[in-house]
């Protein structure tokens, strides 16, 4: 994670996050962000000010688990993932294929208790 200043494009500070983020949200009550990293972690950051930002622990999740909604009634994050397989391409020079394994796609939950 990279906050920037947008008008003059200072970096005010970076943290590691997991690989493949898909998506991010703020929670403004909270003043929370969160990543949602295909490695199977939701990193968190709070917001101390706008020059101050300190890690707030990743919650482990599933692999695939990158596509998130933040419902800020209820401060639940809702992330899509599933099991996947990998067949190799016909051409080596191409990837493999990737296919979702039957009965495999959940919905990941997370939420403060």
């Amino acid at each position: 994670m990279v906050v920037m200043d947008a008008a003059n494009g200072k970096v005010i500070t970076s943290f590691p996050i997991g690989a493949g983020v898909d998506f991010a949200e703020f929670d403004p009550d909270a003043r929370l962000i969160f990543f949602a990293c295909g490695s199977g972690t939701l990193n968190i950051f709070h917001e101390k000010s706008a020059n101050e930002y300190e890690d707030a622990g990743a919650v482990q999740t599933q692999p695939s688990a990158k596509t998130m909604a933040f419902d800020a009634k209820t401060k639940k994050i809702f992330l899509t993932a599933a099991d996947y397989q990998q067949t190799p391409a016909g051409d080596p020079s191409k990837r493999p294929l990737r296919t979702v394994k039957p009965g495999s796609f959940v919905v990941v939950v997370v939420g403060k208790q």
